[in-house]
């Protein structure tokens, strides 16, 4: 995850920058298995302020570019599907079913 902000650092103001900040804001959402007794709901305060980001991806690319409209949406896809499997198998934190 500290790799992921250096490089949104690194490559401010450059082209597709936004692609990084959004998967800046939103691999957080991985740290969920170090999170209790909450961790659907951390998730869904990371989508926040990655989709934040991913609105200006499709501000952007509406209409001109379908690859990268289908790219936010695969991945703020994946972050909502997430908060779907951790409410459904992990609601108070990281279970292991032995």
């Amino acid at each position: 995850m500290g790799k992921i902000g250096e490089l949104e650092s690194k490559y401010r103001g450059k082209d597709h920058v936004n692609h990084l900040k959004a998967v800046a804001e939103g691999t957080p959402a991985l740290g969920w298995v170090c999170v209790e007794p909450t961790p659907g709901p951390y998730v869904k305060d990371t989508i926040g302020a990655s989709e934040f980001w991913s609105n200006k991806i499709l501000k952007d690319f509406k209409g001109k570019d379908e690859n990268q409209v289908n790219w936010v949406k695969g991945f703020n896809g994946f972050l909502k599907a997430l908060v779907s499997y951790i409410m459904a198998h992990h609601t108070t934190g990281l279970s292991w079913k032995v």
